[in-house]
């Protein structure tokens, strides 16, 4: 260490590892103060093993009311999750409702939330100023490596009959904050899907000072399980991405 620099030279064909232990940070940031907001709940979106939804969250689909918690933690932000006599967490089915929000100092408004039939574009209104978010839809996959597209019928995966490879099928990663996770969901008759994963995402408003309220978009397929307002200090960034960025440009490639 040089400086506070770890300095080295590598020769030909010399791996080396390193280990660096990092010193005890001077400052600290407090944690967010975060206040639940009340809500009126008209949609259940879970159910228990073995029960029919009332209502669901998707083509006779819903949410493992088992395994969802009645409070989740999002960035040191606590939602609390809507729960009936039968354990179903509950939801707003959203045409363009205004919410009170509690009175006291906080300068961002989270929402648990995910959408149906797809993501959905949707505006958001808080202190007359329109917010646009684009919701993730609550199953199917958060990321996927490239794939590959095969022409011809009746094609399986023990080599005897791949058929005609015709291109790749890009790979992606959404980029909502993944708030909770379930590795299955239920279905219309209240059975496991197993492997068909069910998702929650964090959102994040900034809110001016002495904001009273926010609109809900117009948009039914929307979900919002959760609101909480919280008083934090500005967001801590990486200065580069975690995870692999696709920025790429992908076209369909023959074999």
């Amino acid at each position: 260490m040089k400086d506070g620099a770890l300095v080295t030279s590598f020769g030909a064909y010399q791996p080396r590892t390193f280990a660096l232990r990092l010193a005890v940070s001077p400052a600290k940031a407090a944690l967010p103060r975060s206040t639940p907001v009340a809500l009126n709940y008209d949609v259940a979106t879970a159910s228990n093993n073995g029960q029919l939804p009332r209502q669901a969250s998707t083509q006779g689909n819903a949410l493992p009311a088992d395994l969802l918690p009645a409070e989740i933690a999002f960035n040191d932000v606590h939602f609390k999750t809507g729960t009936g006599e039968d354990r179903s967490s509950q939801c707003g089915d959203h045409k363009g409702q205004t919410i009170s929000l509690p009175a006291g100092r906080f300068n961002r408004v989270y929402l648990l939330a995910a959408a149906t039939e797809g993501d959905q574009k949707a505006t958001f209104e808080i202190g007359g100023k329109p917010v646009d978010l684009n919701i993730q839809d609550w199953g199917g996959f958060v990321g996927q490596w490239d794939d590959r597209l095969w022409a011809g019928a009746n094609l399986d995966v023990d080599h005897a009959n791949y058929g005609q490879m015709t291109g790749l099928k890009q790979g992606y990663i959404k980029r909502a904050p993944l708030a909770w996770y379930c590795d299955h969901h239920h279905d219309a008759d209240g059975r496991n899907a197993t492997y068909a994963y069910s998702y929650l995402f964090g959102y994040a408003i900034d809110a001016p000072a002495g904001a009273k309220n926010i609109k809900l978009p117009q948009n039914d397929k929307i979900r919002i399980l959760a609101i909480s307002v919280a008083e934090e200090n500005p967001e801590a960034l990486p200065a580069q991405p975690l995870y692999t960025c696709f920025r790429r440009p992908m076209r369909n490639r023959g074999a």
